[in-house]
């Protein structure tokens, strides 16, 4: 697959952007995620102007124009010669490297003099700046093993938390999960509630009834999903969940930022249900797809 680099095709293993880029030294930079067929993107605008506030709220750097990204994601689609498949493009923001910082002044002149050089050198070689990056593959659609969960407590629950683990480069709390669980994690806020889910969006079921959990910010997959089950007559409450609610939900799945249906088998050391995707599950996932390319359109 073909890469695009600040408006340069790369191949598969020619793309790169400096090695003094925070993204890749400090994983500062911003990710999203398109689903494009036939030229025309699923949430296309609500996914860039939520990205456009993520990068304020979390201090990326973003100085691009948003016709810029449409043009970037268009072009990799159109390069990849895709031909009307389904296809997942990630767009990577990255926040460059910043200039070397000012040394401490020597007390001895001739060290001073080539200090001096150093930095100017140092200045033009550790710039760069912030890169626009798309990856592209083809989405194939096959059936996704359930995963497991791992409830993890973290105090900052707000809109903050969320756009982190959804659009920061560098996911820590994302990063814990996976390594505790193999899967992901659900967040807890001190108070026991469940605030947010590191792997996408999460719903349940329980006594016949879908419900998902109320969290800080409403996040495009979040938003889209609950006008898509409404219109597929599975209307879905959205309320304050408590910790000891999961031990008893029949059903459990997660809709994830590639629009992909993910059953859940566990919650921490909790089975769910037989472990494997409940009739609502498979329900949810056939029909998804179907509502969610009737409502795609073209970029521009």
């Amino acid at each position: 697959m073909k890469t695009y680099v600040d408006g340069v095709p790369y191949g598969d293993h020619d793309a790169h952007i400096s090695l003094w880029d925070r993204a890749v030294r400090a994983g500062l930079g911003l990710r999203a995620r398109f689903l494009c067929r036939e030229g025309s993107f699923f949430a296309f605008d609500e996914l860039l102007k939520q990205l456009q506030s993520a990068a304020k709220e979390l201090n990326v750097p973003f100085p691009w124009e948003l016709s810029a990204i449409k043009e970037a994601l268009a072009a990799t689609y159109d390069m990849n010669g895709f031909d009307g498949k389904e296809a997942l493009l990630e767009l990577i923001l990255t926040a460059g490297a910043q200039p070397a910082g000012d040394e401490k002044a020597s007390t001895e002149e001739e060290v001073k003099k080539e200090k001096k050089k150093e930095k100017e050198a140092a200045t033009e070689k550790f710039c760069a700046p912030p890169a626009l990056v798309v990856l592209a593959e083809e989405m194939l659609r096959t059936e996704r093993p359930p995963i497991r969960l791992e409830l993890l407590k973290d105090g900052d629950l707000s809109a903050f938390t969320v756009l982190r683990e959804r659009y920061l480069l560098g996911q820590t709390t994302t990063a814990l999960a996976r390594a505790k669980a193999g899967g992901g994690g659900i967040l807890l806020g001190t108070d026991g509630n469940v605030a947010a889910c590191t792997e996408g969006e999460l719903f349940a079921v329980s006594d016949g009834n879908l419900w998902a959990p109320e969290i800080p910010l409403a996040t495009v997959e979040r938003t889209v999903a609950l006008e898509l089950l409404s219109e597929l007559e599975r209307p879905c409450a959205v309320r304050t969940v408590r910790q000891k609610e999961l031990n008893g939900v029949s059903e459990c799945f997660l809709l994830t930022d590639r629009w992909e249906v993910i059953p859940v088998e566990a919650i921490g050391k909790a089975v769910i249900g037989s472990g494997k995707a409940g009739p609502v599950t498979v329900a949810v996932a056939a029909d998804l797809l179907k509502k969610l390319w009737a409502k795609a359109k073209a970029p521009f």
